[in-house]
């Protein structure tokens, strides 16, 4: 690896990251990587810190009427290229999340229009009364109206279908740091901005950044040992007690916002919707009820992540409004899985594809493994597709995957979003990360009730029902909820550790 050397005096962060970000544009690719990235370059409306939203471009937002949110935009603020932000951009950055060839239509569910008060005023026009609107907006980036116009860069580009516009490889934001050279897939370099209009309020000293992404565990953490990286992301859990332990290390620890589970196609005739594959056994619900049952996820904690994450009993995250911790999971029991598989026709089992990410989340690639050895001892033969997560995304978003294994942020904090994102009808065409092809109108409407309802106790009893139709169809298989690991050399004095993941650059300080 070639750093770019610092300029006198500076203070230099270099981070060696397992996967590089897909783009600069998470509207484009709205995957966790890519969203984390982004938002070091750009400021969204509003934070959320695993308890409470905090101001951020706008100062205060209000629900003014059911249908209708106003937000008041912080004054005095600048893009990257001197540019005043204002209202103009923040309704222009929501409604570009809205069209066709967005991934990030989740985060503006049920925005209709938006409406200019003034200069640093404007509404957010909803379908019907959504109590949770502020909630999605923590991960949408602002952009420059007038920029997105000279750059070509409207609307993101639909990189399923390999478009591609500025907004993928340059940047134009507000945030705390100004992108330098972006070398896609090699090294990418920032500086701080030296006019950020929250600059008093960022602890850390980094004038410079540089980013390279090392897949291997090995040689992540070889690069953090010998010095060459600063702080590597994330830490491998096979090492954490190592590192911990070293004198020249330290490790950053958190618990992420964050659901891993198994998932499959519930509708397509085929395997992968390929003839030549056979028909498509994930279709009958007592042989995803059996793969359910032939999963010890109590072992794959202990063993795979090594004790450090947690079992999950649902989809979404303790903290998750929606989320249920009475609810149980499935017990393991793989007499009762083979024996649904011979009431559904597979006696001797079956063989089937599944793709798993390998750098996209801690431990994933050794989780996939883990579940194919697993489902080996009920009759069914896995073939392993683990591939690097932009192959692994577009797999996803191709239609092409029978069984899978996924992670879900849970962006909006609202179960009820989940539920739509990952279960709710969608157009033909137009799963997205709907991979099952379910579609049930009753759990639609319910979420639609949810996400109307102010009334604590009902909106429970609604989420209530809309899981119980949901665990009935077996969709997915919860997991686990992940940890975090950061690690750094002493040469790091701190870094703030966020519930999302994230590794915000402007939360690293150098040691002094």
């Amino acid at each position: 690896m070639l750093f770019t050397a610092a300029s006198a005096g500076a203070a230099e962060l270099r981070v060696a990251y397992k996967a590089d970000p897909a783009s600069l544009d998470s509207s484009a690719n709205w995957d966790a990587n890519t969203i984390r990235f982004v938002l070091n370059f750009y400021d969204p409306l509003l934070d959320y810190d695993g308890k409470d939203f905090i101001p951020v471009l706008a100062e205060s937002w209000e629900q003014v009427e059911p249908t209708r949110w106003r937000f008041q935009l912080r004054k005095g603020v600048k893009f990257h290229d001197g540019r005043d932000f204002g209202a103009e951009d923040a309704m222009f950055s929501i409604m570009r999340a809205t069209v066709p060839s967005s991934r990030a239509k989740s985060v503006v569910r049920g925005v209709t229009g938006v409406e200019k008060i003034d200069d640093h005023t404007f509404d957010v026009i909803t379908d019907i009364p959504r109590p949770f609107l502020i909630n999605m907006f923590d991960r949408l980036p602002m952009l420059s109206k007038s920029w997105a116009e000279e750059n070509n860069a409207l609307a993101p580009a639909d990189v399923g279908k390999e478009q591609s516009n500025a907004a993928l490889v340059e940047e134009n934001g507000t945030g705390p740091f100004i992108l330098e050279r972006r070398d896609p897939g090699r090294q990418t370099t920032a500086v701080r901005n030296p006019d950020y209009w929250n600059a008093a309020n960022v602890k850390s000293n980094i004038d410079r950044v540089t980013l390279v992404p090392i897949s291997s565990d090995a040689s992540r953490v070889a690069a953090l040992l010998s010095g060459e990286v600063d702080l590597i992301v994330p830490a491998p859990m096979q090492d954490v007690a190592r590192l911990e332990a070293g004198s020249d290390t330290t490790v950053w620890k958190g618990q992420e916002a964050r659901g891993v589970f198994l998932g499959f196609d519930a509708t397509s005739d085929n395997l992968g919707k390929d003839v030549s594959r056979g028909p498509n056994p994930f279709k009958d619900v007592r042989v995803r009820t059996a793969v359910y049952q032939a999963i010890d996820a109590d072992a794959i904690n202990r063993v795979v992540m090594r004790g450090n994450g947690s079992v999950a009993n649902m989809i979404v995250p303790p903290g998750v409004i929606g989320y249920d911790p009475n609810r149980p999971r499935l017990p393991y029991d793989l007499a009762k899985a083979r024996e649904l598989l011979a009431e559904a026709g597979y006696p001797d089992g079956f063989k089937a594809p599944m793709e798993c990410s390998n750098d996209r989340d801690i431990g994933d690639a050794a989780t996939c493994e883990a579940v194919a050895a697993m489902l080996a001892r009920a009759g069914i033969q896995i073939d392993l597709q683990s591939r690097p997560s932009t192959q692994f995304l577009s797999a996803l978003l191709g239609g092409g995957a029978s069984f899978y294994r996924f992670s879900w942020g849970n962006n909006g904090w609202a179960a009820s979003n989940t539920m739509s994102d990952l279960a709710g009808c969608k157009p033909e065409g137009q799963r997205g990360f709907a991979i099952s092809g379910y579609c049930n109108p009753e759990l639609d409407e319910l979420v639609k009730q949810i996400n109307s309802e102010s009334d604590v106790v009902v909106r429970d009893e609604l989420t209530k029902k809309a899981w119980d139709i949901l665990d009935a169809e077996r969709l997915f298989v919860p997991l686990h909820y992940p940890p975090i690991f950061f690690a750094s050399t002493k040469a790091v004095g701190d870094v703030e550790v966020n519930s999302d993941g994230s590794l915000r650059w402007a939360g690293v300080r150098k040691a002094d």
